[in-house]
This record gives structure tokens, C-alpha cells and sequence, in this order.
């Protein structure tokens, strides 16, 4: 594997490189010491592109682990209140279910939410993420596309026609 300066010279070159092939015209000037040398990458800028990129990589990094943690928890919790409605053999066949798919926690929440929409669906509605936008949902579809519980359209307003006179030409 490369080491950071490795990777700051080697995208600082290939930045360079791809400026001189954008402008064929300039190329003998897109070189240190010539009059377009400001339009090159240097290493520092190049090192602190890097770090920013680095840093930031790791920050989403570290949300994602975050938002897998949190949805294993709330994977959990669907699965006890699942596990208070089914009878063991029911519960162990689910389990069974779950292994066969990714351990992430996004998967663990999705698959008992799925479970509990279907052995306690009011449970599922009142647990349900787009609870809040329902009402935008129905515009477009009959039911919630996560707790697949019915959804009530408002009312559509039309607007009355405008009565049409005669003109007196």
C-alpha cells in the first residue's frame, strides 16, 4: 500500500498531467517556473486535499458505524416485541430466517420490522419512520411504502369553473 506522501506526489502528477491534457495549447507552460505555474497542483495543496479527504472518509466511517449500532438496537427491540406475540418455535424459525441474511443492523431492523407489520401491524404503524410525512404519501399511494398501512388522501379541492358569458359582439 501506498504511504501518504506516495499518494500526495501521485495525485499531485495526476492532476498536472490532466491539466496539460486539457490545454494542449498551454502545455509548455504548465510546468514550475513557467508563466501558467499557478494553475499546477503543488504537493501542499495536494497534502491538504488529501487529509481533507482522509478526515472526511472517516467521519462518514464513523456515522455509518454509528447508524449500524442504532438500528441493531432497534433491530432488538422489534424482535422482543415480536417474540411477545409468537410461540418459540415461531420465534426460532425467524431466527433461523435472520441468519441467512447480512449481519448489519440496517438488515436486523428492516427484517423484524417486517415481522412485527405483520403479527402486530398497529405496533408497526405507531413505530413507522415516515409516520410524519403519511400525509404526503397519500398523495401519491393508497398505502405507506415502510408500515404498508392504509393512508387517508385529503380531500382534493376543485376549483369552481367560471361561468362562461356571452360576449355582446
Amino acid at each position: 500500500m501506498l504511504t501518504f506522501d506516495e499518494r500526495v506526489r501521485r495525485r499531485a502528477n495526476r492532476k498536472n498531467n490532466r491539466l496539460r491534457k486539457r490545454y494542449p495549447l498551454f502545455a509548455a507552460e504548465l510546468h514550475p517556473g513557467g508563466a501558467l505555474a499557478d494553475w499546477l497542483v503543488t504537493e501542499q495543496q495536494a497534502t491538504s486535499d488529501l487529509a481533507a479527504i482522509i478526515q472526511s472518509k472517516d467521519e462518514m466511517l464513523a456515522r455509518v458505524a454509528t447508524n449500524d449500532r442504532l438500528r441493531e438496537i432497534k433491530g432488538l427491540e422489534l424482535r422482543s416485541l415480536v417474540a411477545e406475540v409468537v410461540d418459540p418455535a415461531t420465534l426460532a424459525t425467524l431466527d433461523r430466517q435472520r441468519a441467512k441474511i447480512p449481519k448489519a443492523g440496517a438488515y436486523t431492523a428492516e427484517f423484524w420490522f417486517a415481522r412485527l407489520r405483520t403479527y402486530r401491524p398497529i405496533e408497526a404503524y405507531a413505530r413507522c419512520e415516515h409516520r410524519e410525512s403519511h400525509l404526503l404519501f397519500a398523495e401519491w399511494h393508497d398505502r405507506c411504502p415502510r408500515c404498508h398501512l392504509p393512508l387517508t388522501k385529503p380531500p382534493t379541492v376543485i376549483p369552481p369553473k367560471a361561468e362562461q358569458t356571452m360576449l355582446p359582439f
